[in-house]
């Protein structure tokens, strides 16, 4: 499969969502048969209420447009002791979130 050059450019990185922006990540995850640790991950931050920063967590989400459902394409969490979950349905978004776990160290 080729990927249009052109549809790369257009994929946006949002480091800090907030917590509505946090439940569209999780209704775009549900829609998709991904592995439930990210989904399960981000339900829990959402039933506390919790801000990923404010524990230690980066949570980054990739999308175009604006982040509802439908425009998400990738999400991606690190934990303390630099653990990675990470879902993406586009290469593109793929390439953009794992370029930020790069350049991040979260405390152990």
């Amino acid at each position: 499969m080729h990927e249009d050059i052109s549809a790369t450019s257009i994929i946006k990185i949002l480091e800090t969502p907030s917590i509505e922006q946090m439940r569209a990540a999780a209704e775009w995850l549900a829609d998709y048969d991904f592995t439930p640790d990210l989904q399960l991950a981000l339900y829990s931050l959402l039933k506390q209420q919790i801000i990923p920063q404010q524990r230690g967590r980066l949570l980054a989400i990739a999308y175009t447009k604006s982040i509802v459902p439908n425009n998400i394409k990738g999400v991606m969490m690190i934990k303390p002791g630099n653990n990675l979950l990470i879902e993406s349905s586009d290469y593109s978004a793929t390439e953009s979130l794992l370029a930020i776990a790069g350049t991040r160290k979260l405390p152990s």
